[in-house]
């Protein structure tokens, strides 16, 4: 049984279906197992027979496995040398497009074997033409301004992967070709440049550099409404980028600029000084001041808004990026400085070719103060306006400051002049009348006068004063429509209108200086027609019916009433519309209260008497009224109203009157008027 259990066991099968035929002779070696005897050599024997069959599977399946190796590696090799050539053919066409077509499929390839290894040489290759072409490409769109171009090839790059060339390359090609043309501009002319109204800054290249800066933002703006991840990531180099070498040049400009303003007007040597009291070498040098910094400012608010839609993934560049125009540029707030003391000398300046004593003389005879005030003004409400364009509350709360130290050194020139006049000097040099033809309700016809010119020159510094109070409210109402129009937030400005209140204060301080010495005048004017006052004094209105009828009117009206036309019309030709309007209601209220007095301290009435004296005195009013466009009768109101109740025919009249009329607001006599205007009636006693 043991030779023929080794017997079949010897003719185990071999081969590629061995596994197969060894389970079919295992089976027939059971069935003749079991007439020897045991089994349990069958089973050993079929253990053995398993082992070996699973060794020559798996050496089957190695060899398998290793041809398919052999294969796969076959078919990368021939791939890849079909790429590398259609690259090498690429690069030998220098055609970029095609160049990063091969560039990509074999980068994808490498990755598809996690080899990068295997490729490395034909991708430095590339990488190499890659730099030099798209250098070339993008300095090519520069020379046309084709931005979107340079930004599209850009995307290219970045989707396979080359977002190093897209800074390295692209990025700073755009910064250096803004820069050189920056610098271009400025080879064409020196910085500080000669010219028919002195020496001018060239501020031609910072122009250039602003319009390059809006162009490449105004595409990059564009593209952030419908881009990608990949897009806005170029965007923020882009960005990055281009606000680096921005904030560089305009550093190197603003050194530039501020030595050039420091050596020509704050040198320490007189000899390389420019003379500050030329009025036109300052303006030209506030002018170039104040443009250079709204340049700067324009161009720094052009990254701000572009910087409002572009998400920047590096936080730590925000805060230099938001910063204020003047923390970012110190020097550029250093120019802000030069500027207010620059303005303060053009002001100063300006101010002192009118104040000369000698000139001031001139303008008061040749009657031009308003003229003069006119250019004095142009000058300080232009200094004004240009302090706004800093769009600074605190440059210009400075400069109104120093505006308004300005504004009263001039106005005290003035002031001085006005003071030495005393009222009863200029009161006294109004001309007398000669003869008027005829006066009816103001209308006059005038003959002849005398010469007023001794008025004029005695009048010339309040009419000044006016004017300029005048001019300073004019001041103060654009001043604050500029402050609502820049500074709409009130916190913003209020050193603005902390500052407006003083020159508000010197405004008030001339009106009031205007309206005391025209009182005065007024007043005196007055105490000169003392003799028809004297007149009045002693008249009798205690008369008869026949006297009653016999005069109408007495003489002391139209005394009065001549006197003060010839001086409302005297008034009108010397004195500023202001100024005459306050003459004629300062003397309407002076004559109404001198009415009032001599009535009350000298008069007594009968009935008859007291109608006359109304009826003179409605005469009086209507004439003085009819005269002028000013609402006299106000003034006169409480003479109005005396000479009413003083005509009541009974006490139970005037009772009745006075009932009806002490609850209305424009009731002026108070309780001890009336009873001392009853009294003056000599029938109601």
């Amino acid at each position: 049984m043991d030779d023929i259990c080794v017997e079949g066991a010897c003719k185990l099968p071999h081969g590629q279906n061995s596994s197969t035929e060894s389970a079919l002779w295992l089976e027939g070696l059971l069935e003749v197992g079991g007439t020897y005897r045991s089994r349990a050599v069958s089973a050993e024997l079929y253990q053995t027979s398993s082992v070996i069959a699973v060794e020559k599977l798996y050496e089957a399946s190695a060899i398998l496995q290793k041809l398919s190796q052999v294969r796969q590696t076959l078919e990368f090799s021939q791939l890849k040398t079909s790429l590398e050539q259609k690259l090498l053919l690429a690069l030998q066409e220098k055609n970029l497009n095609k160049t990063l077509l091969s560039y990509e499929n074999l980068l994808e390839l490498a990755n598809s074997r996690s080899d990068a290894h295997c490729i490395q040489q034909s991708i430095a290759v590339a990488l190499s033409f890659i730099r030099e072409s798209t250098s070339a490409q993008c300095g090519a769109a520069l020379e046309i301004q084709d931005t979107l171009s340079i930004l599209q090839l850009a995307d290219q790059l970045s989707k396979i992967g080359l977002l190093d060339i897209v800074q390295q390359v692209i990025s700073r090609s755009i910064s250096q070709y803004i820069l050189s043309r920056y610098e271009a501009e400025l080879c064409r002319a020196t910085l500080f440049a000669s010219t028919q109204v002195g020496v001018r800054m060239n501020v031609a290249p910072l122009h250039v550099l602003y319009e390059s800066i809006h162009s490449v933002l105004l595409h990059i703006e564009l593209r952030l409404e419908n881009g990608s991840a990949t897009t806005t990531q170029i965007n923020e180099l882009i960005f990055l980028d281009l606000f680096e070498a921005w904030s560089q040049v305009i550093d190197e400009a603003l050194v530039e600029v501020e030595r050039g303003v420091r050596e020509r007007f704050f040198a320490q040597s007189k000899h390389t000084r420019e003379d500050l009291s030329s009025l036109k070498c300052l303006d030209a040098a506030i002018e170039d001041t104040i443009l250079v910094d709204r340049i700067c400012k324009a161009q720094h608010s052009r990254f701000q808004k572009c910087l409002e839609k572009l998400p920047l993934h590096e936080v730590s560049l925000l805060s230099q990026l938001r910063k204020d125009c003047y923390e970012l540029f110190p020097l550029l707030r250093k120019l802000a400085d030069y500027y207010v003391l620059l303005e303060d000398r053009y002001l100063s300046s300006s101010a002192l070719t009118f104040t000369n004593m000698q000139n001031l003389q001139e303008v008061n005879t040749s009657q031009t103060a308003s003229t003069t005030l006119d250019d004095v003004f142009f000058v300080v409400s232009r200094s004004v306006r240009r302090s706004f364009a800093f769009v600074d509350p605190a440059v210009t709360s400075i400069l109104l400051k120093n505006t308004s130290s300005t504004l009263m050194e001039f106005s005290k020139q003035y002031m001085d002049i006005f003071l030495r006049q005393t009222p009863e000097s200029s009161a006294r040099k109004f001309p007398e009348l000669h003869q008027y033809d005829a006066y009816l309700h103001g209308n006059r016809k005038r003959s002849k006068r005398s010469d007023i010119d001794d008025l004029v020159i005695a009048l010339a510094p309040i009419n000044t004063v006016s004017i300029m109070s005048c001019r300073l409210q004019q001041l103060l109402n654009d001043t604050e429509l500029l402050r609502s129009a820049i500074f709409p937030a009130s916190a913003e400005s209020d050193s603005i209108s902390n500052t407006l209140k003083l020159i508000k204060s010197l405004s008030l301080e001339l009106v009031h200086s205007c309206k005391d010495y025209v009182s005065n005048v007024s007043r005196c004017r007055l105490n000169l027609h003392g003799e028809v006052w004297e007149k009045l004094a002693t008249t009798d209105y205690v008369i008869s019916n026949e006297a009653y009828h016999m005069e109408s009117i007495g003489t002391w009206v139209n005394d009065t009433l001549m006197f003060l036309l010839n001086d409302f019309c005297t008034a009108s030709d010397v004195l500023t519309q202001e100024n005459n309007e306050l003459l004629i209601r300062f003397a309407s209220e002076s004559l109404s209260t001198r009415l009032e007095n001599i009535t009350k301290a000298c008069l007594s009435f009968n009935h008859l008497g007291a109608l006359r004296f109304e009826r003179e005195l409605r005469y009086l009013i209507s004439g003085l009224s009819s005269a002028t466009s000013l609402h006299l009768r106000e003034h006169f109101s409480r003479l109005t109203q005396l000479s009413v109740l003083l005509s009541a025919e009974t006490k139970s009249e005037a009772d009745s009157y006075l009932t009806d009329m002490t609850h209305h607001t424009s009731w002026k006599l108070a309780e001890n008027d009336v009873e001392k205007i009853l009294s003056l009636r000599v029938d109601l006693a």
